[in-house]
């Protein structure tokens, strides 16, 4: 559910960086059959350049990767707020990887979006979202989380946004149980500090694109006699929108 009078939620522009690392087995299209049902966001303590062209870059065939760590996400988030596009929602990105029943750090499976799935499915139903952490000395202690700033970090807009896009195309609400951090799913992650997802809920649901209005200068004349229902506007983001007037 959006706020009144705000447009809906659009992606943030992205630069993408191509991996051969997606797909069940790799390198195929899809999701395996599987809807997607919820987002899971990975802190990474390494610089995005040496993770993006790293562990991103060194293909292996799905079922020999075991613990080698070679994994990729859909999206991922800079510490300056870039936004990475590396695997396409619509295919399946190993942002968990090759996991069993056997694997020593399995997931929740009580969280909502795997109930009902093995281990070996999770990333068929899942978006993985990748941000760079600063070094973890930034900070004496974190800051108060707010639904207006959800973490201390610069990246916090372009994930609010990106989550908000998400929220909107697949219907999610702006909840646990469909978005939550890889640290609150498994034991064995690396940690997100100073991320508190309740407070990034929060400002997901408080996101909003709103149409801004030209100066009266900027109109075009027009007879008396007429009614101005549409005009042009500018959101938040840069983008040109056409507008009713009794939206405003």
């Amino acid at each position: 559910m959006w706020l009144p009078n705000c447009l809906t939620p659009t992606y943030p522009q992205c630069t993408w960086v191509n991996t051969e690392l997606f797909g069940i087995p790799q390198g195929r299209r899809g999701r395996c059959d599987f809807g997607i049902r919820g987002v899971v966001i990975h802190c990474l303590h390494e610089p995005m350049e040496t993770y993006a062209n790293g562990r991103c870059k060194l293909p292996r065939n799905y079922r020999q990767r075991g613990r080698e760590h070679h994994d990729s996400m859909h999206w991922l988030i800079d510490a300056d707020g870039n936004l990475i596009c590396m695997v396409n929602e619509e295919d399946v990105a190993w942002g968990w990887g090759d996991l069993d029943s056997s694997h020593d750090c399995l997931p929740n499976p009580n969280w909502p979006p795997l109930t009902g799935l093995t281990p070996e499915e999770y990333d068929c139903a899942l978006i993985h979202v990748g941000v760079e952490l600063p070094p973890t000395n930034a900070f004496y202690g974190c800051p108060d989380a707010t639904c207006d700033n959800p973490s201390p970090y610069r990246f916090n807009q372009t994930l609010v946004r990106l989550l908000a896009a998400i929220a909107a195309k697949y219907h999610f609400a702006n909840s646990t149980d469909y978005f939550q951090l890889d640290t609150n799913l498994r034991t064995c992650s690396e940690e997100c500090e100073c991320v508190d997802v309740c407070k990034l809920m929060c400002a997901v649901g408080n996101y909003c694109e709103r149409p801004t209005l030209f100066t009266q200068e900027d109109y075009p004349e027009m007879p008396s006699d007429e009614t101005l229902e549409w005009v042009l506007g500018i959101t938040n983001t840069g983008r040109v929108v056409r507008v009713r007037r009794s939206r405003l």
